[in-house]
């Protein structure tokens, strides 16, 4: 589960609780893949820092990979971290982190549900990239509301970072998500098929 609604997810439809596993079964299922000659762990989780053992993961993360053998790779809430979390990521073997940030707009955001705080936003993102992490900005385009202007703005404020990815996400109406029922509202244009990319909105072409 997502501790976020966002209203273009179906996360929060899906499973409404949020269950989590404890710093020991981490360690454990890290353990045995690693006894298997894994090199790289990929965490399936829509927001890794969620987790109240999230520390004393890392701590169990760093005792196990002292020698650098795995590389991992997370998605996590780069605006809740602090300075210590993010040096613990980069001792743990974190070499990758993507960060969902979909737009700068604060209007933007409040009608998609998400909570942003730019000022640690954008200092935890130069400090991710000072440790050596590879980051993965996430943007997207199509949201109500959001105009092309706004776009290029998110495009050319990420860019900023040096050494960061950059991916602008099309916008799409998930069946069961928020924003789609909300479509007429917002006059969303999307395919009728599978991935139901947003075509257009009532501010953007």
């Amino acid at each position: 589960g997502c501790p976020l609604r966002c209203t273009y997810c179906r996360y929060g439809h899906l499973r409404i609780k949020t269950t989590f596993l404890d710093a020991a079964e981490v360690s454990r299922r890290v353990r045995t893949l690693m006894d298997r000659g894994a090199r790289e762990i990929r965490l399936v989780d829509p927001v890794f820092n969620a987790n109240p053992a999230f520390q004393a993961i890392l701590d169990s993360l760093c005792k196990l990979n002292r020698t650098g053998q795995l590389r991992f790779f997370a998605e996590v809430q780069a605006d809740l971290l602090t300075p210590d979390q993010i040096h613990g990521l980069s001792l743990a073997g974190f070499s990758e982190l993507e960060v969902g940030v979909q737009s700068l707009d604060p209007l933007v955001l409040q009608k998609i549900r998400r909570p942003v705080r730019f000022a640690s936003l954008e200092s935890n993102l130069r400090l991710m990239i000072n440790e050596g992490i590879q980051v993965t900005i996430d943007l997207m385009y199509g949201l109500p509301g959001q105009t092309v202007q706004e776009v290029r703005r998110s495009l050319q404020w990420a860019w900023g970072f040096k050494g960061a990815n950059v991916q602008c996400l099309q916008t799409l109406l998930v069946p069961g998500t928020d924003l789609r029922a909300e479509r007429k509202h917002w006059r969303m244009q999307s395919d009728d098929r599978p991935p139901y990319g947003v075509r257009s909105t009532s501010t953007l072409s």
